[in-house]
């Protein structure tokens, strides 16, 4: 990664840069930062302004190859996050492809081509060159406190974050002092062109993919007796980086919690289902990620788990009233960027 950097750097590999906003949401660690939902609330805030959006991935964890538009796809086509975006986020437009300057040409030749494009993970992806940079680092465990691989959980150098023109501290707790921030501050060691922010993770409504609303709205909330949620033993299914958040929190809320816990990304087989299903019998309620209902949607479920599923979607929010500068970078780097486009 070094080396191909430095190359970036001189000149020696070539990069493009497209004819429409792009915007590269990444971080340098291997994961667990909390892209998804960061990416889910810029295609929001865009599509709120009016903007046809587009979102284009590598889709990790899916059976196809190439090129794929996300229409109509499942988790195993596309992958398990670009399917929550495409559901989440609709009508954007998903689509996932292992080079990113072939996909982002594909997305641009089709007749719905969107006008702005969010690059998921792609921070490491530099075959294009994105008009926007946002760099996320975990709380409990910023790049500045951490080393390369196999050493630490880094995919690049520090260095790397010099690239970004917006560092986000995700997954703060909600009372982060102002001291607090002024330290991180300190030792991120921002150069002038960049803005820094913090956001922290809020958990939205428990919703049932099978009852008669439609999911994909979120509009959904649960039966009535799961309102009451300290009377309850939830059965927590995950297949995420580092769950401890999401277990802490329904241990919380819960009477009490059994968890069933798979690798990041794991690819759901007919004996987790039946697992699953075993250990709901014990459970009034099986909770679940919008990443691994993903990949569990692609499965003929049990009534069993149909009855006592529920969907946990997770949002972002900027601390200390913040979100209208975020946004507003945001929205004049698009508007900017895509005047320019049309001069040209």
């Amino acid at each position: 990664m070094a080396v191909r950097n430095w190359m970036f750097d001189r000149g020696l590999l070539s990069s493009s840069s497209a004819p429409i906003p792009t915007i590269c949401v990444g971080n340098l660690s291997v994961g667990g930062t909390g892209k998804t939902p960061h990416t889910e609330y810029l295609l929001r805030l865009l599509q709120r302004k009016g903007w046809h959006c587009g979102m284009l991935s590598r889709g990790y964890g899916r059976c196809s190859k190439g090129y794929v538009a996300g229409n109509g796809k499942n988790a195993l086509d596309i992958g398990d996050e670009p399917w929550q975006i495409m559901h989440s986020c609709a009508p954007a437009k998903v689509s996932v492809c292992e080079k990113r300057p072939e996909g982002l040409k594909r997305m641009l030749e089709e007749s719905d081509a969107p006008k702005v494009v969010v690059l998921d993970d792609a921070y490491q992806h530099r075959y294009i060159t994105a008009g926007l940079y946002i760099l996320l680092t975990d709380y409990a465990r910023p790049y500045f406190r951490d080393y390369v691989l196999p050493a630490g959980r880094l995919r690049e150098a520090r260095s790397g974050a010099k690239r970004a023109d917006i560092i986000v501290v995700t997954k703060c707790p909600g009372d982060l002092s102002e001291t607090e921030q002024q330290r991180i501050r300190k030792r991120l060691r921002l150069l002038p062109h960049q803005s820094l922010f913090f956001s922290k993770m809020e958990y939205g409504v428990l919703w049932n993919p099978f009852s008669e609303a439609d999911p994909l709205t979120h509009g959904t909330n649960v039966n009535a007796p799961i309102c009451n949620m300290r009377t309850l033993d939830a059965l927590l299914v995950c297949g995420i980086a580092h769950p401890e958040e999401f277990v802490k929190y329904f241990q919380a809320q819960c009477a009490s919690v059994n968890v069933l816990s798979f690798p990041d990304h794991h690819r759901f087989t007919a004996a987790d289902i039946s697992a699953i299903a075993d250990r709901a019998q014990d459970a009034d309620i099986i909770i679940t990620t919008q990443k691994d209902w993903a990949r569990l949607s692609d499965h003929d479920l049990p009534d069993v788990i149909k009855q006592k599923l529920c969907v946990q979607p997770i949002e972002v929010k900027f601390l200390h009233q913040t979100e209208n500068i975020f946004n507003q970078i945001i929205l004049d780097y698009v508007t900017k960027d895509s005047t320019n486009s049309r001069m040209d």
